[in-house]
């Protein structure tokens, strides 16, 4: 569904006597983030490539400074790898707890990432100091916006636009109207609707693990999961 059609709805329903144009813009803008507030959905999946620098272990994510990744809609890592450069091959960073690692690594312990922790908005690498300029590519989850323009749609108000309409619809009644009485009954229709997408989303998570079998030998031609992954649909969106 087109923005413009999403906001004639949400208009029609909370008044248009009361909702001028940037309240409903922040209407929407809030029923987004409260939608993805409830998972990491796979339409906020992105990634980014960048080098780390030799000896320097922390990265801002959020901004540029020192070298950092300047994500500023951030929301949570999804799997980080690392290659040495002009190598053709990937090998996943694990994440780890902050307190073992500052234990088991010395400060100034040198090589290849191995291991990673997300300290606020700081990417911490283990070992601290990373010997060479290593490849990097983090897939994560970031914040989303509305389209800017009415005629546009997106993967959200598409599939699943009801979702942003009720969500919409609460922020107006509980901020405009003070009606909670009525906020109540679109939190309820809401929950449904996110259910429906967390239930879609498992799908895409677990698409995400299944692993390609040969067309010869056992198991012929029959995908699986594997659960030994370090990716867990559970872990990331349900």
């Amino acid at each position: 569904m087109e923005l413009g059609k999403l906001k004639d709805v949400v208009r029609d329903i909370i008044g248009r006597d009361v909702l001028q144009g940037h309240i409903l813009t922040f209407a929407l803008d809030s029923g987004r983030r409260e939608i993805e507030k409830a998972a990491n959905f796979y339409w906020m999946r992105s990634s980014k490539t960048w080098s780390c620098v030799v000896d320097q272990g922390d990265y801002s994510i959020t901004t540029s400074t020192t070298n950092g990744l300047n994500l500023p809609n951030f929301k949570d890592v999804l799997a980080l790898f690392s290659s040495i450069t002009d190598s053709n091959q990937w090998r996943e960073v694990l994440p780890g707890e902050v307190f073992l690692l500052e234990k088991a690594y010395q400060i100034n312990a040198e090589g290849q990432p191995r291991y990673y922790v997300v300290d606020n908005t700081t990417l911490k690498l283990y070992p601290p100091d990373p010997d060479q300029t290593y490849d990097m590519k983090l897939w994560h989850f970031e914040w989303t916006s509305n389209v800017d323009d009415n005629t546009e749609s997106d993967e959200l108000t598409n599939r699943f636009p009801e979702a942003l309409i009720y969500a919409a619809c609460i922020w107006g009644f509980t901020q405009v109207r003070k009606d909670e009485g009525r906020a109540q009954y679109y939190r309820d229709l809401l929950r449904i609707e996110i259910k429906k997408i967390q239930d879609l989303n498992l799908d895409r998570m677990l698409s995400w693990r299944t692993e390609l079998i040969p067309y010869r030998g056992a198991m012929t031609g029959q995908p699986f999961v594997n659960p030994n992954k370090s990716i867990s649909p559970w872990g990331w969106g349900y």
